[in-house]
């Protein structure tokens, strides 16, 4: 037993497989209908179960990949207005985001005032795990 194999399963069955077993299962009939021409269709025993968790990877990952791209849509614009975000650009040689835009992006609805905390935890881990230095 692998801890490490366990916990890629468990990201692999919440963020593939399960949406798009959802999306498999609620798209079942209208499949049919634009496969088949039937409105629906019988799969019965191990072949239903093939058939559905063929369709639940298969569409579980476009469902990733429309994630990724909304990440760098929506996401990384939000998460540029927060104040390490603002250091980040001020240290390119960039202007600040506009104030109405770090309002809303350190508000409730989205990262809220400790936007960076875990962020900050997450990089000392990380240098304290690979064992790197501030001095490089």
């Amino acid at each position: 037993f692998e801890p490490q194999k366990f916990f890629v399963g468990l990201v692999d069955f919440f963020s593939v497989l399960m949406p798009g077993g959802l999306l498999a299962y609620l798209g079942k009939d209208l499949a049919a209908q634009a496969l088949l021409g039937k409105y629906s269709y019988k799969l019965e025993g191990t072949e239903a179960w093939m058939v559905f968790l063929f369709a639940s990877y298969l569409l579980g990952h476009f469902i990733f990949l429309i994630g990724s791209v909304l990440d760098d849509l929506v996401y990384d614009p939000f998460r540029k207005c927060t104040d390490r975000g603002q250091v980040g650009k001020l240290a390119k040689g960039e202007r600040m985001s506009w104030r109405w835009l770090r309002k809303v992006a350190t508000s409730r609805w989205f990262f809220k005032q400790s936007a960076d905390t875990a962020v900050i935890q997450v990089e000392r881990m990380k240098a304290r795990t690979l064992g790197l230095s501030a001095r490089q």
